[in-house]
């Protein structure tokens, strides 16, 4: 049996010897793959529908463990009794729905380890979990497709206060996937930034917090990028191919830019054409590696009227090397 990669995310989070409640079970894959690689000791599978239930119940017949999973059509954690279970998932559904569960539930406080995935309402599910007593351990990246999904490691306890920023995307943590998820949330703040600007009666509040979110995200991003120099970059490039070894005819080397320059991103061609130089700067370039020299042979003038000298140009105005 195989799982998703966000399912898979948040079972690798479930404690050895663990007593799971899966909270919107849906299919039940989670519980039953869990039992089958032997990860937990019981299982309880709620959900508030009867179809999302009964596909559960044949998924565990299909794997010959009907009798390891109790199945609950209830509400929430309505139909779950506190001492059942000491690990709850509450996955794929709105944060403020994950927020009503909890509110509904508050034993949720006391001991329990929740992995908690919301779709939307991210920053209204974070608010909440501040202000009701639960602390976010850790947050847990996955990808599938082109779709980042957020699974929130949260035990009842204090939890440090949150900047607006920090409310949307939560604090910088090292995973791989950091900077997409930055990215897509700002992405979302900007959004709502512009239909609040477009908006026919102007909320200047709204405005003011979703700009300090904007600029929070900004920074947090400036935070994880790596930073290098143009220098640096070069040096790198040396030492695996030293450039005295190229062709007398050839002019393979640091061609145009600052050696001091910042780098955190990088665009690698095989030649510098005016689509490649466009791409770079759309895509905030601060240097690209070539195979093909841009600058060879004489050039007497830099221009716009040649393609090698509008290449230069552009490269120039917006700090490419």
């Amino acid at each position: 049996m195989e799982l998703t990669q966000r399912l898979r995310a948040i079972a690798e989070q479930v404690p050895q010897n663990a007593r799971l409640a899966d909270v919107g079970t849906d299919h039940g894959y989670l519980p039953v793959w869990l039992l089958l690689n032997g990860r937990i000791e019981s299982a309880v599978a709620a959900d508030l529908r009867e179809g999302p239930l009964e596909r559960g119940k044949e998924t565990a017949r299909q794997y010959g463990l009907s009798d390891k999973i109790s199945f609950r059509l209830c509400n929430g954690l309505a139909g779950i009794v506190e001492h059942e279970v000491d690990t709850i998932v509450v996955a794929g559904m709105g944060g403020e729905t994950i927020a009503a569960i909890l509110e509904a539930a508050p034993w949720t406080r006391e001991g329990k380890l929740l992995l908690l995935q919301p779709m939307t309402g991210t920053f209204q599910l974070r608010s909440w979990l501040q202000s009701h007593g639960y602390a976010i351990l850790n947050e847990v990246l996955a990808q599938e497709g082109k779709r980042l999904y957020s699974i929130w490691i949260v035990k009842g306890g204090a939890a440090p206060s949150l900047s607006l920023a920090e409310l949307w995307a939560g604090v910088n943590r090292n995973d791989p996937l950091r900077l997409d998820y930055l990215s897509l949330m700002e992405q979302k703040a900007e959004k709502a930034l512009r239909g609040q600007r477009a908006a026919q009666v102007l909320d200047q509040a709204a405005i003011a917090r979703l700009e300090t979110v904007t600029a929070g995200l900004q920074k947090m991003k400036k935070e994880l990028e790596p930073v290098t120099t143009v220098t640096e970059v070069f040096a790198f490039l040396q030492e695996k191919a030293p450039f005295e070894l190229q062709e007398s005819f050839d002019n393979a080397g640091f061609l145009l830019g600052r050696g001091g320059d910042s780098v955190t991103k990088i665009l690698v061609a095989l030649d510098i054409t005016e689509q490649v130089v466009q791409e770079a700067v759309e895509q905030g370039v601060q240097l690209i590696v070539a195979h093909h020299p841009i600058i060879f042979g004489g050039v007497k003038a830099v221009t716009d009227e040649t393609p090698t000298g509008r290449c230069l140009l552009t490269l120039a105005e917006n700090g490419v090397a």
